[in-house]
């Protein structure tokens, strides 16, 4: 008889795996040396230039995120195309040759308005939001077990993870989906175990076996407890660190809790920065950049952390809130505790918001070099133009009060044009409108002001940012981000003897986004919640407009056929509030990003070519410009459109530049070539948090020329110097601190290096 040897395999599962305290694609040991590249804040015309820009330092996969408030605006509705279109993005990054983390939510990260939660979830009494055979309840609780909240988080769910694997994007069918996030710093919220176990089953039930679910968390023992279920991995996240052995011991003791065999550690953000509010000092805030990729090194050695580590940088790319999708912190009880993110998020990512590398970015490829990336001989990509247009005056001019028909007109809360009528003050949630801006509108009882008496508006329940009109004549700004900053705003009225007494009241409220992180906020209202009041008599007769200007184009643009384009004017500089218009020409060819620099305006919204570009705030800072990309122009004539309601530049000008304005109004410089004999790297940004005296104490990001050679004075040192318009600054060992050279550009030598 013939003897049969008896063989045992290992079955070999297809797709992303963990094995022997590592992951594995195909069987196959693998690290993730992951960057967030989040694509629905960059114009998709740029998707392919971030990703080859990732692919280029040496990253093999990358992060983003699928907004459910953007992909779901209004109940059923279900939108992946343009800059949602996470199809495409996904086949980019295949074809790029990296892999995809990502992140579905439900909340997504402490950015986007209300986390990334769609404002109807905040509605009370929305059938759509009842869960059939469940008891009504007037308001659902949103990332927590709730039914009625679970059950949207399905509805969602099921359309995105059925296009996913109906377009083959997941590993085991052959796509670039490895990781599948549930949640994020879930334990910061809660622990409501049975809402993580829900979604652990709906993601793996969805996206199938070949995809690792996992959670991410601060590092401490308490937190990570919060998000600690079995079947799913836990991964941590953290700023730069001298030692980031202690942070994963802390994730090896809470993963040992629920796991028998040794699991993969990852940091799944590492913060090169941080988010930068209004009303801070700084724009944008870079942490150091060598302590960023020392950090990182020191996380990619196996042998200090004690396992196999994988990361991913939050950031890898700048990226833009267009419009009003940024949301607020409230991270302790008190106004105080209230911050306003702008509009560029930024982190200190080694790639800025117009895809210019900044130092971090060499850095970081040395670092990713040693730790066995591959990177690409075809080398960095250069960045898409970015183009300054010069200065562009606002013409004309037009009064809120002048515009609301045209703009109610063109609202689908209002399509006939006229306010809603209610006998009360209601919150925006209440009216249907999610985002922008909302004016309450009533007239004044005479008997609730008298000549001699000082009478005060009350606003109960005011959450946001209120400008008070007393006859059409701002009287007062109250609520958050002002000098009366509560939520029960109170306005003095005073009434001189033997004049006349106001006889209406105009209340406008800019919703400046919902809570996206810290305490997390169920009733996220936006608007008045509660009631006005005057000398403790309760306001009536209200007319409510919403104000979403997601319609500027339509409503007031050049080609707007309301009769409201009649109204517009020879701009004044003191009307308010007011939309301002001017117009610039684009010649053939040359259109390209650009940046919108608004300083000197104080407070409103801009739009370019009807698109919502973003929220200003120049009465505060630091944030002064603001990112276009060249997807928004065209050649020929372009319109910009201002709605300020804090006071407009008394010049009546904008201008666009080619770079981004920091703090203290300090531009960057323009770019200059490397001089003879020296190599242009790329043009990139050099943060200098301690300038020389010499360079004029300035604390801005200069648009320089990064220049390499071999030094004059030692051989063999190789050294990186930076070019600006006035002063010279020169790195030598890898970007490291900078010597001040001299404003003399030539026979500029090295540092001596020890070889």
């Amino acid at each position: 008889m013939l003897a049969i040897a008896a063989h045992v395999f290992t079955a070999v599962l297809p797709g992303f795996q963990i094995a022997n305290g590592s992951f594995t694609l195909n069987g196959v040991p693998t690290r993730l040396f992951a960057g967030s590249l989040q694509h629905f804040r960059i114009h998709p015309d740029h998707w392919e230039h971030r990703l080859a820009t990732a692919k280029a330092m040496g990253l093999n996969a990358v992060q983003t995120l699928t907004p459910w408030m953007m992909m779901e605006p209004s109940p059923g509705e279900f939108i992946s195309t343009g800059i949602l279109d996470i199809v495409r993005f996904s086949k980019l990054a295949h074809a790029a040759g990296l892999l995809v983390v990502l992140r579905p939510g439900p909340f997504i990260c402490d950015g986007p308005d209300f986390g990334g939660l769609p404002w109807w979830l905040s509605q009370q009494n929305n059938p759509d939001l009842l869960v059939p055979g469940e008891r009504p309840t007037s308001q659902l609780r949103v990332r927590t077990a709730d039914p009625a909240f679970l059950r949207r988080v399905d509805i969602f769910t099921t359309k995105l993870f059925a296009l996913l694997r109906t377009n083959n994007l997941t590993a085991d069918l052959g796509g670039p989906i490895v990781m599948a996030q549930i949640e994020n710093e879930y334990g910061l919220f809660g622990s409501d175990y049975a809402y993580l176990e829900h979604l652990r089953d709906t993601w793996r039930a969805g996206l199938g076996p070949g995809v690792v679910i996992h959670s991410t968390d601060p590092p401490t023992s308490k937190v990570l407890g919060g998000s600690r279920i079995p079947g799913v991995l836990q991964t941590i996240d953290f700023g730069y660190t001298s030692d980031p052995a202690g942070p994963f011991a802390e994730l090896k003791a809470s993963q040992a809790m629920v796991n028998t065999e040794p699991q993969p550690l990852m940091c799944s953000e590492i913060y090169p920065g941080t988010l930068t509010y209004w009303g801070d000092s700084t724009f944008p805030v870079i942490y150091p950049p060598t302590s960023v990729a020392a950090s990182i090194d020191k996380i990619l050695d196996t042998e200090h952390c004690g396992g196999s580590t994988s990361f991913a940088l939050w950031l890898f790319a700048a990226c833009t809130d267009f419009g009003w999708w940024g949301g607020v912190l409230e991270l302790w009880s008190g106004a105080s505790a209230w911050r306003a993110l702008v509009p560029t998020y930024d982190f200190g990512a080694p790639v800025d918001e117009s895809g210019v590398v900044r130092p971090l970015f060499y850095l970081l490829q040395d670092v990713l070099r040693k730790h066995g990336a591959v990177i690409p001989e075809g080398g960095l990509p250069p960045p898409p133009p970015c183009r300054g247009y010069g200065a562009v005056t606002m013409t004309e001019s037009l009064l809120l009060w002048d515009a609301l028909p045209s703009l109610l007109a063109t609202t689908a809360l209002t399509p006939d044009g006229t306010p809603i009528a209610s006998a009360t003050v209601r919150t925006m949630e209440e009216i249907g409108q999610g985002y922008g801006l909302i004016l309450y509108s009533a007239p004044i009882v005479p008997s609730q002001v008298a000549a001699g008496r000082v009478e005060t508006v009350v606003m109960a329940g005011m959450r946001d940012r209120a400008e008070v009109y007393l006859d059409y004549k701002l009287h007062q700004v109250c609520g958050r981000g002002s000098t009366v900053d509560t939520d029960s705003c109170e306005s003095p009225i005073p009434v001189v003897p033997g004049s006349p007494a106001p006889q209406k009241l105009d209340i406008l409220v800019e919703n400046f986004g919902r809570v996206t992180g810290g305490f997390q906020d169920s009733q996220g209202f936006r608007g008045i919640g509660r009631w006005v009041s005057i000398s403790s008599q309760t306001v009536a007769n209200w007319s409510i407009s919403p104000l979403p200007l997601d319609n500027v184009a339509t409503a007031l643009g050049t080609n707007a056929t309301s009769p409201v384009t009649a109204k517009w004017g020879k701009a004044n500089a003191s009307l308010t509030p007011a939309f301002f218009r001017g117009r610039f020409t684009i010649a053939a060819g040359d259109v390209a990003d650009t940046f919108l620099n608004v300083k000197g305006w104080l407070k409103g919204q801009a739009f370019v070519n009807g698109h919502n570009l973003a929220r200003y705030w120049g009465a505060v800072g630091p944030q002064y410009t603001f990112y276009c990309p060249a997807g928004w122009l065209h050649a020929g004539e372009n319109e910009v459109i201002l709605f300020e309601t804090g006071g407009a530049n008394p010049s009546l000008t904008v201008t666009f530049t080619s770079t981004h304005l920091t703090v203290g109004g300090v531009p960057a410089h323009d770019w200059q070539p490397c001089p003879a004999g020296y190599q242009t790297h790329q043009r990139g940004y050099w943060d200098n948090p301690t300038p020389p005296a010499a360079s004029g104490g300035d604390k801005v990001n200069h648009t320089v020329a990064l220049c390499s050679a071999k030094c004059t004075t030692t051989a063999g040192c190789l050294a990186f110097e930076i070019y600006e318009q006035t002063s010279c600054y020169i790195f030598v060992d890898e970007l490291k601190e900078p010597a001040f050279v001299s404003d003399n550009k030539a026979g500029v030598t090295c540092k001596k290096v020890e070889q």
